[in-house]
């Protein structure tokens, strides 16, 4: 358990996590993890109903909810200081004595299923899902978090209790809290709404092992819509990696903020899209970085290769200094800005328990980012854009056959 004293705050957040998530989970269960999720919110013995649990914070004045990621399946709550007891004891409640009611699934296995095709009508997760798929083929990350419908349609009953007992044993379970409260008071409070989990074994993650290269390069969807939505990525660095930081600020440097180079080249110099946003995912052996933006469909030939030619300018002729102190602040900023909310306090403090190798405080953190060079920033930058590296996904009014700019030494490829 992990308590964090916010004394300036009034309010306190919960979070209840799990490092089970959906990244851990065979072809065969698919979907499990997010399912489990939902059912938390249908009834415990002394909650019956999804009111009754969704009731007794929001009398609170506070707010609960859930997700699921592929290392981590999470249920929060967010409450004025004085009920922080209250919000604990609702969350514990769902986490340790949920009915999985089998009413009460058939139900929710409606309404998930209705939350994959309403996903499936977005072109930009159309272009998410392409990616993911082929950056982590045969790997639980690169598969979709609510599963498919096939799949979803097997779980029983039997198999999803069994399925929450092995997230939420004692041995998976992580409770962090933080706020304005005594430290010994939230650590004791934990203790008693935990008290009788079963210990159970650590789940051990996947291992990726990329089978080559992500193929094809390039995936189109055809479909209507106003815009054309695409997105560029890559292989990046591994969450333990020694480059990591560097990558993390040669992201921000192409694609963070209105200083960014993608956005002054694409919006400001170009007026070809409204925004383009580059991120970074970095997982226990793996990560990826990738680009996203809209454009009209016949600037997204432009659009693509002006992304694809940036990319080749900061391998080839680097990054200046006052670049690399931008995004470096941008980053720091968002870190120490976000330690002024009592969710991102205890979101910190859970996800370096969980997940990190070499817990860091935000400033430890932001000491890593002190030390990045515009000389490092351009080593990682050699390191990952080789040619062919990048795959590219794009969605809406496009030509099944179009070819599409999908290598940085600037060739294109047909969809498919």
């Amino acid at each position: 358990m992990l308590v964090t004293p916010v004394p300036h705050a009034r309010s306190v957040s919960i979070i209840a996590a799990t490092r089970i998530g959906s990244g851990f989970e065979s072809p065969a269960e698919q979907g499990i993890s997010h399912f489990v999720e939902h059912m938390l919110f249908k009834g415990t013995d002394r909650r019956p109903s999804y009111t009754d649990i969704a009731a007794s914070v929001e009398r609170l004045g506070g707010m609960i909810n859930a997700l699921t990621e592929p290392e981590m399946t999470v249920i929060w709550a967010k409450v004025a200081a004085p009920h922080w007891r209250s919000a604990l004891d609702v969350i514990t409640d769902m986490i340790g004595h949920s009915r999985f009611d089998a009413g009460e699934i058939e139900k929710e296995r409606r309404v998930i299923l209705d939350e994959i095709g309403m996903t499936a009508d977005v072109p930009e997760e159309s272009v998410r899902r392409s990616l993911r798929a082929r950056l982590w083929h045969g790997h639980g990350l690169g598969r979709e978090v609510a599963g498919t419908p096939a799949i979803l349609e097997t779980f029983t009953p039997d198999q999803l209790r069994a399925h929450a007992r092995r997230m939420f044993s004692g041995a998976n379970l992580v409770v962090s809290l933080a706020g304005d409260l005594d430290p010994g008071d939230g650590a004791a409070a934990v203790r008693a709404g935990v008290e009788g989990r079963p210990a159970g074994r650590e789940a051990v993650w996947p291992v990726f092992a990329p089978d080559g290269p992500p193929s094809p390069r390039a995936v189109l969807d055809s479909r209507e819509a106003d815009h054309a939505y695409f997105g560029i990525a890559g292989r990046a660095v591994s969450r333990d990696d020694t480059q990591r930081y560097d990558v993390d600020v040669l992201t921000a440097i192409l694609g963070e903020g209105m200083g960014s180079r993608l956005f002054e080249e694409l919006r400001e110099r170009r007026g070809i899209v409204y925004e383009v946003l580059a991120s970074v995912t970095a997982t226990k052996d793996s990560g990826a970085m990738v680009i996203e933006a809209a454009t009209e469909p016949d600037t997204l030939h432009e659009a693509m290769q002006a992304v694809l030619d940036e990319l080749a300018a900061v391998r080839d002729h680097g990054v200046t200094a006052d670049e690399v102190d931008r995004a470096r602040e941008v980053i720091k900023g968002e870190i120490q800005l976000s330690m002024e909310d009592t969710y991102a306090v205890a979101g910190w403090a859970l996800r370096e328990q969980l997940l990190e190798t070499e817990p860091l405080t935000p400033d430890g953190a932001i000491a890593k980012y002190d030390a990045v060079s515009a000389a490092s920033v351009v080593q990682a930058a050699r390191r990952l854009f080789s040619d062919d590296w990048p795959i590219v996904a794009a969605s809406g009014p496009i030509d099944d056959d179009a070819d599409i700019p999908s290598s940085i030494d600037g060739a294109s490829a047909p969809g498919f």
